[in-house]
Order: C-alpha cells, then sequence, then structure tokens
C-alpha cells in the first residue's frame, strides 16, 4: 500500500483495509448462513461455520455433495445414521450435528424453508475436473455432445434433474487425482 501513500494518509489506508476485512467478514458469515439454512444471526454462528469445515476438512468430504445433502438435516433424528453423517469419520460431527440441531430449533424455520434457502445457495451440479476431462476428450475427437451436456446442466446448477444425477457426483476413482492445466 506504500504507492497510495503520496495520494491518501496511512489511517485512511488503514481505515480502508479495516473496512474491507470487516465487510468480507459479514458477507462470509451472511453466506455460511445460508450455505447452513440460518436466517438470523447469532453470536455462536462462526464457531458452528468453523467447527463443520474442521470436520469436512478432516474427513475429506467433498463440500458441494455436503452442503447439498445438509438440507435434508433431520434436527429430531441426527443421532441415527443418515447420508450425511455417513460422509464423516474420526470426527466429532455428532458433536457439531447436536450443536446445529439446537440452533436449527431456535430459528424455529420450517424444513421446507430451511431447504429452499439451502438448495438457493448450495448447487447441486459443479463443473467438477473430471466432467470437463471427458467433455474435453469428446470434443477433441470431434464429439461436442457431452460439452453442450454439461453446459446445460450447468445452466441450472441449484435445480434437481434427476436424469443427470451421475454429474453431481465425485469422481470415479480413476479420475481422482486429475488435475486440469490451462496451457495447450
Amino acid at each position: 500500500c506504500k504507492c497510495f501513500t503520496d495520494l491518501i494518509t496511512s489511517r485512511q489506508i488503514n481505515d480502508g483495509l479495516q473496512l474491507y476485512i470487516d465487510t468480507y467478514r459479514d458477507e462470509y458469515i451472511k453466506l455460511m448462513r445460508k450455505k447452513i439454512g440460518l436466517v438470523i444471526p447469532a453470536e455462536q454462528d462462526w464457531q458452528l461455520v468453523e467447527i463443520i469445515l474442521e470436520c469436512l476438512y478432516s474427513s475429506q468430504v467433498d463440500y458441494t455433495t455436503f452442503f447439498r445433502k445438509l438440507s435434508e438435516f433431520d434436527i429430531e433424528n441426527f443421532k441415527t445414521e443418515n447420508q450425511v453423517s455417513k460422509m464423516f469419520s474420526g470426527t466429532d460431527y455428532g458433536k457439531w450435528a447436536a450443536f446445529y440441531s439446537k440452533r436449527i430449533k431456535e430459528e424455529q424455520s420450517s424444513k421446507q424453508a430451511r431447504k429452499e434457502l439451502m438448495n438457493s445457495v448450495n448447487p447441486k451440479y459443479i463443473l467438477r475436473n473430471y466432467i470437463a476431462q471427458i467433455a474435453i476428450e469428446k470434443a477433441q475427437a470431434g464429439d461436442y455432445s457431452e460439452i453442450n451436456m454439461v453446459y446445460n446442466i450447468l445452466k441450472n446448477p441449484f435445480d434437481e434433474q434427476p436424469e443427470f444425477e451421475e454429474y453431481s457426483k465425485t469422481a470415479p476413482e480413476e479420475y481422482r487425482n486429475l488435475s486440469l492445466s490451462c496451457s495447450a
């Protein structure tokens, strides 16, 4: 920021940086609240988000899949094994689920309203590397049908498209370590 010192004071620079940090933090927690189905801000929301992100990381759970499936979370039966709990291994997921269940009950929102909110910000379909690679390989062979298919699916990434369920899944084993490059 030294390049700006002839134009504005150090205090103005620091104030601007602090404004950026505060704005970023506020917008981040707003988005994360929506991702986990919360509307009313509460002090413990930061902790709730931090814990689940740590659980996702330590269990190597796919974020997109998790946040989408979380919309099915049952606050009354969260202790029983379900699609969400099966994603985790050796983590504090159970403690988080109890904390999350309590927090949802405080909001008193309906399951349907929560699900609609969550599904409006948590896409079911994203362009995964393996999907892009398959489309690229087919296009290189002169077949552009996969590119058109992926394009049409991704036009509505938040919508349930049962006929394209396979495109919402994580990479098959043979594509797990695939990385794409922008080089030609």
